[in-house]
């Protein structure tokens, strides 16, 4: 199952062993929705972690938390392949009546809930003010989580696309590093912009 873009390396492991765990707890059919909501709780919570942590914006984990409910869902009609609407291209009326489900339910309003409140709570930091890495890493991961998300990318993916470091990759999107000339036109060239379109 693909993680959202940007998604932290170091939490990878921690989310997966949690998917997993929770796949063998739910192991029917019948309570693919608890093992759902169950997932989507945790990774709000690794994602509030990595927040504060300053690995990931609040932004991107709103975004990631949509997406990442989107492919439980999908990841449990797949497993269904073998029964007779998928014969009949049912698939995604099926993943978008999960949806509706996930979207309907007190676990995901309280997870909507947690990113907003620790919005709240990160704007507040230093009177408000954001520093200085903090209004770069926007800047960048406005005008490049966008792309890697429609290209189906994670920034480790663009990594290896220029044959360049993953940790400068990262480091980027987090403004902590003014990356080489080289470097900016080879993730411009991979991500198909003009170099005046990809951020500083």
């Amino acid at each position: 199952m693909e993680l959202p873009s940007g998604f932290p390396d170091r939490l990878k492991p921690r989310l997966e062993a949690k998917i997993l765990a929770l796949r063998y707890k739910y192991p029917l059919a019948g309570d693919f929705q608890k093992r759902i909501l169950e997932t989507i709780s945790a990774f709000v919570e690794i994602s509030c972690k990595a927040v504060r942590n300053r690995e990931w914006t609040v932004e991107l984990a709103h975004e990631g938390l949509k997406h990442f409910a989107l492919e439980l869902s999908k990841d449990h009609a797949w497993n269904m392949h073998q029964e007779e609407w998928w014969a009949y291209g049912e698939f995604e009326r099926y993943v978008n009546s999960i949806m509706k489900g996930v979207t309907n339910s007190t676990i995901w309003l309280q997870s909507l809930r947690k990113l907003a409140n620790l919005a709240e709570s990160k704007s507040l930091v230093a009177g408000g003010r954001p520093t200085r890495e903090q209004n770069l890493a926007e800047t960048r991961q406005k005008s490049v989580s966008p792309i890697l998300s429609e290209k189906g990318w994670t920034p480790s993916k663009l990594a290896d696309k220029t044959g360049v470091d993953t940790s400068v990759i990262y480091d980027y999107l987090k403004g902590k590093s003014h990356p080489r000339p080289e470097t900016r036109k080879a993730m411009a060239e991979a991500l198909g912009i003009d170099l005046s379109e990809l951020p500083e």
